[in-house]
């Protein structure tokens, strides 16, 4: 090594020790930009790299880090650039590019720094859906698991990829249990059980005589009552306690006050949102499961391992139409996602479309929010550029079309958005396959032929099959206790309290305990499976077809276990 060149190399290299990095790159500049290449050229560059690193200049110490890999391939210390390089990447929040750097590593001894870089910066991603797909990407990084492994144990119960989880406890040879809340927890069987409600009955103020306000609570009673009647049958005893809750969460405090209400099995409610929370510590504390029959909210489970939805969450819903979507997929499947503008219609729709995309590794064509007052316009607002811009098209503004794509993911029960889009889909030559909501039924927007497309399907947590034997007999025994036709609530009740009396007399006060991934068919609706979650994971998907509905979606069924 020339004398010269090295004496200038260690006067730099005492500026770096010393962190004076403005002097250290004034002494090192000489040495990186000499004509011809020697021994001191990388090392020199390596320092400078770091020393504009350290003096906030990342720009420039990404730049000379990079002109180390290409001019000096072969350095015996390029694993080191590499995971400097890494670490800028991951530094500029651009994981995936980090990821990929550190992929060029090969020496044994950076693996303990390397774990704790990548387990240090990927803990501060919250997007679960992009640890997914890092985890795709590198299935055998343990790393990257172990950081998405603890990110959906933090989850609430609700939103966990629990079949993800099983999978990267198996792989990697990680324990579940000590995340099972109810691991010590014995399900007794018993001769009764007690079965208490808590809905807002307003005992002292209905008006039999005249349509009351909770005419739905009441209907939704009268088919607990009437299941309660049939386990009776089955040989299935349960006590049924009803407590007004008034919607007062000072009422419901003191009725969980109540030394019976510790002594329930099961509870069912409350309705409103003034009192969950309060009924939902209450569980916990007492460790009693709480059904809630009429809410598709995941945050009324939260992490709460003994509160269950009777219905499917509508995080549930979007994933079950994506599902569907997927089924009819092919490799030229382009999907579009139309949304209302209210909290539950965007949840709906990027839940839909992060599993379209995660599933397929091609992002949605394109997302469109539609405010009811443009619904009049909703075919101009589709042929204008989108508000809304997917992270690959570098935020340019994409023109967004119903031509050519395949399916059409509509996440909004509004019926001006619905009553126009139909009209603009029907104005096409090949329209998409559209995905809308069962609540378009209810409010009279289509006609006969409408219904009759071939391509328009509606996800249907709520479907009834009523030429159902097991539909009628409810029916008919209802009329007869109750001298009139049951409402939707009814049926409600009546499925709720049918199936968990019957999850009640075979495992005990903790079914969830046995519950892996069976189907029960439902006596009204089409069915209810659980496994390890906390809402209902089946969701009909229905089309019109021979002048009624039918489940497009059977294949999902998995009919293994007969309960009724």
């Amino acid at each position: 090594m020339d004398q010269e060149l090295s004496k200038k190399y260690k006067t730099a290299k005492k500026h770096y020790a010393a962190a004076d990095y403005v002097a250290a790159k004034a002494a090192l500049a000489p040495l990186i930009h000499a004509e011809g290449k020697s021994d001191i050229t990388p090392y020199a560059l390596f320092y400078y790299a770091l020393s504009a690193y350290y003096n906030k200049e990342t720009a420039l110490a990404e730049d000379t880090f990079k002109r180390i890999i290409d001019a000096h391939p072969d350095w015996e210390q390029k694993d080191e650039v590499w995971y400097w390089l890494g670490q800028l990447k991951f530094e500029a929040k651009d994981y995936h590019a980090g990821l990929s750097r550190l992929a060029n590593i090969t020496s044994k001894e950076f693996q303990v720094s390397l774990g704790k870089m990548k387990i240090h910066f990927l803990r501060q991603i919250d997007d679960i859906f992009l640890l997914q797909v890092m985890y795709r990407q590198y299935p055998k990084d343990q790393d990257i698991a172990k950081v998405l492994f603890d990110k959906i144990v933090q989850q609430p119960l609700i939103s966990r990829d629990l079949d993800l989880l099983e999978t990267l406890a198996r792989d990697f040879n990680w324990s579940i249990d000590r995340h099972d809340p109810i691991k010590e927890a014995a399900s007794l069987k018993k001769d009764s059980y007690n079965v208490g409600v808590l809905f807002p009955f307003f005992v002292d103020e209905v008006d039999y005589e005249e349509e009351s306000s909770n005419s739905f609570v009441i209907a939704l009673y009268q088919g607990i009552k009437t299941a309660v009647a049939v386990l009776a049958e089955q040989g299935v005893k349960v006590n049924l306690y009803a407590y007004d809750t008034k919607k007062d969460p000072t009422v419901t405090a003191s009725l969980l006050a109540k030394e019976e209400i510790k002594t329930m099995d099961l509870l069912i409610g409350p309705l409103y949102a003034d009192t969950i929370s309060l009924v939902s510590d209450f569980v916990r504390s007492y460790q009693i499961n709480l059904v809630n029959p009429l809410s598709e909210n995941k945050d009324v489970v939260g992490d709460n391992p003994f509160v269950f939805l009777f219905k499917s969450s509508l995080d549930t819903q979007a994933i079950q139409a994506a599902e569907f979507t997927l089924q009819g997929c092919d490799d030229a499947c382009d999907v579009g996602i139309i949304y209302g503008n209210s909290k539950e219609d965007a949840l709906q729709a990027y839940t839909y479309k992060q599993h379209i995309e995660f599933s397929t590794g091609k992002a949605v064509a394109w997302m469109c929010p539609i405010a009811p007052e443009e619904a009049y316009d909703a075919f101009n607002v589709l042929e204008q550029p989108s508000s809304i811009h997917d992270e690959d098209r570098e935020g340019k503004e994409q023109p967004v079309s119903l031509e050519g794509l395949t399916h059409l993911y509509v996440a909004s029960k509004d019926e001006l958005i619905v009553a126009n889009l139909l009209s603009a889909a029907k104005a096409l030559k090949h329209p998409p396959c559209i995905i809308g909501h069962e609540a378009w039924l209810r409010h009279s927007l289509f006609t006969f032929d409408q219904l009759k497309q071939r391509r328009l399907y509606f996800v249907a947590p709520d479907h009834i099959t009523h030429e159902k034997d097991s539909t009628r007999k409810f029916k008919r025994r209802f009329y007869d206790h109750f001298a009139q036709y049951p409402q939707n609530y009814a049926y409600i009740g009546y499925e709720m309290m049918l199936f968990w009396g019957q999850m009640l007399a075979q495992h005990g006060g903790y079914a969830q305990k046995y519950w892996k991934k069976e189907f029960y068919p439902g006596v009204i609706f089409e069915g209810i499976t659980y496994g390890a979650h906390h809402d209902n994971q089946y969701v009909p998907i229905v089309q019109f077809k021979n002048g009624r509905f039918v489940v497009c979606n059977p294949e999902t069924l998995k009919m293994n276990k007969e309960i009724r």
